[in-house]
């Protein structure tokens, strides 16, 4: 007579070893590649290269998951939106051969997430972020700003150097909290968020710093709610708005005071370094076009007088790699605001769903990583363009959208992961 063993929890736990380890390792070692791409933009082509390849090389190692990826169709609207706006675009050569980068950037971070996980997709962005960060310091390369010499390293800005620091310090704060995180890497990321604090302080990139504090707070809260009865979760939303309506009353002053600090403390103008005169003509842009707007990157990229003096007025011979510094303001000049749509109800079911997936969780800091990093990028869109082609902020934005909807239900799992 046999004798049946049960599987216990923590034998569910193990890692995969010998054969069964070797596909992980393939999709870890492919994921790490094609986020060192995304940021890895002083190589030219090579970059855009490391991400397409990275990309297909997991798509060609999760074949069994490619259902999951038509779970997120309504990402797929925002995909083909970019090249469809050829179409009406004032510049049409210039919106098709964009847009189909778009398009690209858009599939590979989809296909990311279907192939890793969130665990593992939290972990390769640690790993990836940290070889990023040690290549800068070796380089020593150093740029100039208000506040003197400050490291660029191999991504060539400041404000690319404090956005790197900010996913190193908080993928690091939550692998020393993940308990399902191997112990050698745990640690290593003890050392490699005091480092990342470090370079993060000595560049001055005030946004940077602000994105990490307000991770900092969602990641908590998301703690404290996940452990929360629904009714409990209603009443924590309700003492945060209570608290924060008498705000309203002093908005003038907060403004006010935001002005001062700008100017006295940090040294930077009110127009956060000319941001106000290129909203200003955005609105006149999305005026002019309101319903499908002018096409994807036509007005930076194009040939017509608003290029021009665009241009001329930022002091640049060409508008790649610019933009005006609004991600809402960008994606209506493009699309209008029928584009408008196509691109932030998507997205912004996607960052909805997660939020309530992470709320849930009482110990799933990859999660809680996710869904703190989503409220970063949407406060960060105010002031940022972050949906660009083979950029970094579109792996996050895209990433963490595309969780929100393969994501299985509580008690549920996906094999693998």
């Amino acid at each position: 007579m046999k004798t049946i063993v049960a599987p216990t929890p923590q034998a569910e736990l193990r890692t995969p070893t010998g054969r069964k380890a070797m596909p992980l390792v393939a999709r870890d070692i492919a994921l790490i590649w094609m986020i060192c791409g995304l940021f890895l933009n002083l190589l030219g082509p090579i970059a855009p290269l490391m991400v397409m390849t990275g990309a297909g090389a997991l798509l060609v190692l999760s074949l069994d998951r490619l259902p999951l990826f038509f779970k997120g169709w309504p990402l797929l609207l925002l995909a083909i939106i970019a090249p469809l706006s050829a179409a009406w675009s004032d510049e049409p050569a210039v919106s098709l051969r964009y847009g189909l980068q778009w398009t690209i950037t858009a599939v590979a971070m989809m296909i990311a997430v279907i192939s890793t996980g969130h665990v593992r997709f939290v972990r390769g962005l640690f790993i990836a972020t940290a070889i990023i960060l040690a290549l800068c310091i070796l380089s020593g390369r150093q740029g100039i700003s208000q506040g003197g010499p400050v490291l660029i390293g191999v991504l060539g800005s400041k404000n690319a150097m404090g956005q790197l620091c900010t996913l190193v310090i908080c993928s690091s704060a939550t692998l020393m909290l993940s308990p399902n995180q191997p112990v050698i890497l745990r640690r290593i990321a003890i050392v490699t968020g005091l480092v990342g604090t470090l370079v993060l302080l000595r560049t001055f990139a005030t946004g940077a710093a602000i994105s990490t504090i307000l991770f900092a707070g969602v990641f908590a809260l998301l703690a404290i709610a996940s452990r929360l009865s629904v009714g409990a979760k209603v009443l924590l939303v309700g003492v945060l708005i209570v608290a924060t309506a008498p705000l309203v009353f002093i908005y003038q002053d907060i403004i006010h005071f935001y002005e001062w600090f700008l100017v006295e403390v940090l040294n930077k103008d009110v127009g956060l370094t000319g941001r106000n005169y290129l909203w200003h003509h955005a609105d006149a842009l999305i005026a002019s076009k309101p319903v499908l707007g002018h096409g994807y990157r036509s007005i930076w990229l194009g040939h017509g007088s608003e290029t021009i003096g665009l241009l001329r007025w930022a002091d640049l011979e060409s508008g790649i790699g610019f933009n005006f510094h609004n991600t809402f303001r960008e994606v209506l000049v493009d699309f209008g605001f029928v584009g408008a749509a196509v691109v932030f109800i998507p997205l912004g079911v996607g960052f909805a769903r997660l939020l309530l997936r992470a709320s849930s969780e009482k110990t799933d800091t990859a999660l809680w990583f996710l869904a703190a990093m989503a409220v970063v990028m949407i406060v960060k869109s105010y002031a940022e363009t972050l949906l660009g082609s083979f950029g970094d902020a579109s792996l996050i934005v895209i990433g963490t959208a595309m969780f929100g909807y393969i994501l299985p239900r509580q008690g549920q799992s996906i094999r693998g992961w």
